[in-house]
């Protein structure tokens, strides 16, 4: 059991839960049993496309000689604590678990662009690392992450609702696909020699130590959209803390503290995401 829970990377499902429960509340949707099947099929098609990386990624992770908590993949298939048989199994039950609770919501609010929403998903979640595609693995993957884990649960729960289009949800929704794309380079970092070795093409294998320079201008981004929906006070506070802790984690890249860099990250997320429920629940 806890080997499963290894393979699954449970933690990292935090992401996408945290990403679901914010624009649910700014969208003023109940929280109801709606809401929990929804939560539900993100969280298994998060932890199912963690099992599929993890299967097609099993070279460039068994030539990482140093992985960490946040990279590195999950080890079980390197470790040998399961077998490919059963680890394959495993994905396709989770992917078996995400398709069903699709399929139900699909018949309960069905619509073609909720149709269309679920296949571009479930295909950019399949193809992140496999074959024919390997978006992952052609400078594809964190514009990949950045869409399913920010401007697509928007729209997935926007259509779902049949709502109109709200600008200012969705540039929330671009924020924390920003975010969780900063989250994916971060981890990356410590992996991006093994990477060039597996002949993983990636943002971080191409920039290398200059990745801290794009961290800076996805801070800058997020400042501007966080102004241009009048969060004008707050924008300045927000870029201040962001880069402030990119450069903590540029001085963690220095000193080959990985994890601690990954973890800020993770943290970072955390607290941003706060303050976005901070700014909805007092009406800022």
């Amino acid at each position: 059991m806890i080997t499963i829970l290894k393979a699954l990377r449970l933690p990292f499902v935090i992401i996408s839960g945290i990403s679901t429960v914010i624009i649910w509340y700014y969208l003023n949707l109940d929280f109801d049993n709606t809401f929990i099947t929804v939560l539900t099929g993100i969280l298994t098609a998060h932890l199912s496309g963690n099992l599929w990386n993890d299967f097609f990624d099993f070279k460039a992770d068994t030539l990482n000689l140093s992985p960490t908590p946040f990279s590195g993949g999950s080890r079980v298939l390197q470790e040998k604590k399961l077998s490919k048989t059963t680890f394959l199994l495993i994905c396709i039950i989770f992917s078996t678990i995400a398709t069903g609770i699709a399929i139900f919501l699909l018949i309960k609010f069905f619509s073609f662009n909720i149709l269309l929403i679920v296949l571009i998903g479930s295909l950019l979640t399949l193809f992140y690392t496999s074959a024919p595609f390997r978006l992952s693995y052609n400078y594809l993957g964190e514009i990949t992450i950045f869409l399913l884990f920010g401007p697509f649960i928007y729209l997935g729960i926007k259509q779902l609702f049949r709502l109109s289009f709200d600008y200012k949800i969705f540039f929330i929704s671009l924020i924390l696909g920003i975010l969780t794309t900063k989250i994916l380079l971060v981890n990356q970092m410590p992996d991006y020699k093994y990477d060039i070795e597996a002949g993983k093409r990636t943002i971080t294998t191409a920039l290398k130590e200059k990745l801290f320079y794009l961290l800076i201008i996805l801070d800058i981004i997020i400042f501007f959209i966080a102004y241009t929906i009048g969060l004008k006070t707050v924008s300045i506070i927000l870029c201040i803390f962001l880069i402030t802790c990119d450069r903590i984690i540029k001085t963690l890249w220095k000193k080959e503290k990985f994890p601690t860099a990954s973890f800020i990250t993770i943290l970072m997320f955390i607290m941003i995401n706060f303050l976005f429920f901070i700014i909805k629940f007092y009406n800022i």
